[in-house]
């Protein structure tokens, strides 16, 4: 007894206190990184009836990196990333593979109160961590289009992912639980955004969109409403950001031809505008 008192003495003393439902991949000894740098470890990892208790030490000098935005999710072995490049795979070091390690990061606009009495919460990955307080849910009618993970982005910036896709058979229609990431929330989880599915499109004029044939992804065109967390999920847009604030103009034509969104107006040759939608006219004898 007294040999176990000396060694719960020995001991570094808990800086803050975790709570997670499942077990953690983590143990006793696994490191705590900030932004990938090591300032810290994980002293015990105990289990209690529905959850499991984690206790950190934080080296006295990195402190002052706790704040009431910190939030704390467990490292993987190694993340998969697939995009226009090809497939990426960043392994993590040896001994963090082993052994495990647990992340933080102060996120502007995260939910401070998430919390479990007296402990943190640790999430289960980095996406549930940035999660916190940005879910968001798309209507579709096809899943065709969709998985999860999809990235949603906005001028080539991811802003938030797919969680999960639901169907919803009295409506006929897929649920998509999508997160966007705290700092982007206020900007797009507002009245009059959109959010479209862009895949390769494949036409007599070329093919568009190439760069995502391995990896499709939702494109947004924030808007400028009231706060909301419904949406419904379009199937084309205008992903250049040129043409969202620009001149609206309705022509007419007796047959679409090789016009589709997206196609370029041109002026002396130069790209001054694009089709931004087409549909049939009242009597249905134009294109407009």
């Amino acid at each position: 007894e007294k040999a176990l008192e000396n060694s719960l003495s020995d001991l570094p003393t808990t800086t803050v206190s975790l709570s997670a439902e499942t077990l953690p991949d983590v143990q006793a000894g696994s490191v705590v990184l900030y932004r990938k740098f090591e300032v810290g470890e994980v002293i015990t990892v105990r289990p209690r009836a529905n959850a499991f208790d984690i206790d950190l030490h934080i080296k006295p000098e990195y402190r002052n990196l706790l704040t009431s935005n910190s939030v704390f999710w467990a490292e993987g072995g190694a993340k998969v990333q697939l995009n226009g490049s090809g497939l990426t795979v960043q392994a993590s070091p040896l001994s963090r593979a082993l052994k495990g390690a647990i992340s933080f990061d102060n996120l502007s606009g995260a939910s401070a109160s998430q919390r479990k009495g007296d402990k943190r919460i640790l999430y289960a990955s980095e996406t549930a961590a940035r999660a916190v307080g940005g879910q968001i849910t798309l209507h579709a009618f096809d899943a065709g289009k969709l998985a999860v993970g999809m990235p949603i982005r906005y001028l080539g910036i991811d802003i938030g992912q797919i969680q999960t896709l639901d169907l919803i058979t009295a409506r006929n229609e897929v649920q998509a639980k999508a997160v966007l990431y705290p700092e982007y929330v206020q900007t797009f989880a507002r009245g009059g955004t959109r959010f479209s599915v862009v895949t390769p499109q494949i036409s007599a004029a070329g093919v568009e969109h190439l760069d995502t044939i391995l990896q499709p992804y939702i494109n947004v065109e924030p808007g400028r409403g009231n706060p909301r967390r419904d949406f419904e999920l379009q199937e084309a847009t205008i992903t250049d950001s040129r043409y969202l604030d620009g001149l609206s103009i309705i022509v007419e034509a007796p047959e679409a031809g090789s016009l589709g969104i997206g196609t370029p107006v041109l002026f002396r040759g130069l790209e001054v505008g694009t089709v931004t939608g087409m549909t049939l006219g009242t009597l249905s004898d134009r294109v407009m």
